[in-house]
Formats: structure tokens, C-alpha cells, sequence
């Protein structure tokens, strides 16, 4: 159970700083708007990925009686 609190915290971690770069639309010339979608699809599958450890970590906490 610490091994899936200690990923889900990492994932938290790893999404704030993502998003910390993260530039409004209308800052991104050119050359910034590749790196920007791949930030924001690296956000995408990080948050998936939080969903599903979300969901692992409510389905323990189930059967373990919390």
C-alpha cells in the first residue's frame, strides 16, 4: 500500500511540474508550439495514469475493509 501512495504522490509530483511549464496559447510562437502539445500529451498520459493508480488504490482500501 506505501509502494502505491509514494507512486500516486510521484505522479502528483510529476503533473504540478509539467503544468509549471506549461505557456498560455498565445505566448507560443513556432517553435514553441511542438514542445507545448507534447507537454500537454505527456500531462494527458500522466493523469490517466493517476486515474487508474486512483482507482487500484480505492479498490485496496475497499477490500481491506477502510
Amino acid at each position: 500500500m506505501d509502494i502505491l501512495n509514494e507512486k500516486i504522490f510521484n505522479l502528483k509530483q510529476q503533473i504540478k511540474d509539467c503544468k509549471s511549464q506549461l505557456k498560455p496559447s498565445l505566448l507560443c510562437d513556432e517553435d514553441d508550439y511542438q514542445e507545448q502539445l507534447e507537454i500537454r500529451w505527456h500531462i494527458d498520459e500522466l493523469e490517466a495514469e493517476l486515474d487508474y493508480l486512483l482507482e487500484q488504490n480505492r479498490a485496496e482500501e475497499e477490500l481491506e475493509g477502510w
